[in-house]
């Protein structure tokens, strides 16, 4: 407070007993969750060393000056610190639906899939067995079921089909064209 009230008319027990009234009104108005105290003393701080700039510019002569200007600043402080806490708790607010939105779909993706699904699933294996079947090269074929159905890696099947990995590479490419085809034909057929 001594830093706000150099060379001043007015006198130090003034100065204290308006910090006491700024003090006493920003405590009983803290925000919750903040320390009261703190949260006074730094506002009576700030409210009475902005009137006393003011003050010092000669905007304000009188002590009651001085005093209304300080209760004015302390209002606007606290108004001020009641919206930027309102900010911090729809800020935490929304973080904590998105992050409750969150456990909730994982806790649904983690269920058994819908029967909607199931049935969608079931015709999509079945249309990919079709095209499969409908492959004219065994071995694309081969390398197409221990790839997808058994989830073998391409050293896995290489070694079980005892060629390269470099030809297994070379016909699941081809594989996968010769079943795009296979699959686009019989798409067409379903939806004519």
């Amino acid at each position: 407070m001594e830093q706000c009230n150099r060379g001043s008319q007015i006198s130090n027990e003034a100065i204290e007993k308006l910090k006491e009234a700024l003090f006493n009104r920003a405590a009983a108005r803290a925000p919750s969750g903040i320390d009261a105290i703190e949260f006074g003393k730094d506002l009576a701080q700030q409210a009475i060393c902005r009137a006393w700039r003011w003050f010092e510019q000669g905007k304000n002569q009188r002590e009651s000056d001085l005093i209304r200007t300080a209760h004015c600043i302390l209002a606007w402080l606290l108004k001020d610190e009641y919206r930027r806490t309102a900010q911090r708790q729809a800020t935490q607010s929304l973080d904590q639906l998105k992050k409750e939105a969150g456990d909730s779909l994982s806790a649904l993706t983690a269920n058994e899939p819908l029967p909607d699904e199931i049935l969608h699933r079931k015709d999509i294996e079945a249309l990919v067995a079709r095209a499969l079947a409908k492959l004219s090269d065994p071995d694309q074929r081969k390398v197409l079921e221990l790839r997808f159905w058994a989830g073998k890696s391409n050293t896995e099947i290489a070694a079980a089909l005892g060629v390269s990995e470099r030809t297994i590479i070379r016909r699941y490419l081809e594989a996968e064209s010769a079943l795009r085809r296979q699959l686009r034909l019989l798409s067409e057929d379903i939806n004519q």
